[in-house]
């Protein structure tokens, strides 16, 4: 997985949160990484679309832990 950048690592902090993860030899998972990321960059790297659920992830300055936040978003 990606870990360059702060939307790599809460996008990995809310796989783990999922349970959930990405195999970079698979062609849909990368599109499906892509096309969450790309969600991600259009809104400020703050919400992330996830198994049709749109989360607010917030990093604090000092502090490994995201905080993940389940939040109402309409397309």
């Amino acid at each position: 997985m990606f870990k360059n950048d702060l939307i790599d690592k809460k996008i990995n902090a809310l796989l783990d949160f999922a349970g959930d993860s990405f195999d970079e030899t698979k062609d849909e998972d990368m599109l499906f990484y892509h096309e969450l990321r790309d969600f991600a960059e259009k809104h400020g790297g703050l919400l992330y679309f996830f198994n049709d659920e749109t989360y607010l992830i917030i990093n604090f300055i000092g502090e490994k832990n995201f905080l993940l936040i389940p939040v109402e978003y309409s397309l």
